[in-house]
């Protein structure tokens, strides 16, 4: 048990795959070892993943026995690609942000780099009272 945990300490992006080469390993395994196993992914990778996966990745592992690690690997890839893709979204974002504080600080207009960026004209308008209450 001691070798299969520090096998699958990895990235959790690196998780499923991981578990994917353990799989025959993780189907033999006892009804109590399988639910340690579970315990402690828990642990690991809650702590690195943002509030609403979290819960769906403690559900996924809840939810499955020994006889079910192909499901439960493909639900934990699911929810992992589901954290990827708020990332980039959150990053696209943030990059948007960036942008209007530039094109504010240059002189732009609210309207303008709100068309620019794409952000909400009331977003912009946020951005720039809070860059002049900093000023």
């Amino acid at each position: 048990m001691h070798n299969l945990a520090r096998r699958i300490h990895v990235d959790p992006l690196e998780l499923a795959p991981r578990l994917r080469k353990l799989a025959g390993v993780l189907e033999g395994m006892t009804p109590e070892q399988f639910r340690q196993v579970t315990v402690w992914l828990k642990n690991v990778i809650k702590r690195k993943l943002p509030g609403p996966l979290q819960e769906e990745v403690e559900r996924v592992l809840e939810e499955n026995d020994p006889r079910e690690v192909e499901k439960m690997i493909t639900n934990i890839e699911r929810t992992l690609d589901e954290m990827q893709r708020a990332a980039r979204i959150e990053g696209k974002i943030e990059g948007k942000v960036e942008v209007a504080k530039a094109a504010l600080r240059k002189g732009f207009s609210v309207e303008d780099v709100a068309e620019i960026t794409g952000l909400f004209w009331e977003t912009v308008l946020g951005l720039k009272n809070e860059m002049e209450n900093w000023c």
